[in-house]
């Protein structure tokens, strides 16, 4: 697989009918691998209040929430969104 600075721009593959729309889930979702590596620092419930205080959201994810932000953006209510990278992070990246 080709690392995302050599993927094709949105410009170009949208003249394809290809979106290239790119997700990038925050480190806070309350999957099950995200338990059991928060059990490795010490007690799961006390490393996921911690963590979360540095969320702005001061919450963990849910794996839902991920996938209907994917689900709309993929949507034809999203057609004219192309080449976006989407945070679904709680707002962890400080950007606009």
């Amino acid at each position: 697989m080709r690392a995302p600075a050599e993927w094709p721009h949105g410009s170009r593959i949208a003249r394809q009918g290809v979106p290239g729309d790119r997700w990038q889930p925050g480190l806070g979702f309350a999957a099950a691998r995200v338990r059991e590596l928060d059990a490795l620092a010490g007690d799961p419930d006390e490393v996921r209040a911690r963590l979360s205080r540095s969320i702005p959201l001061r919450r963990y994810g849910e794996p839902a929430e991920f996938g209907q932000a994917a689900a709309f953006v993929l949507s034809p209510a999203a057609s004219y969104i192309t080449g976006a990278m989407i945070p679904v992070d709680g707002g962890a990246i400080r950007s606009i």
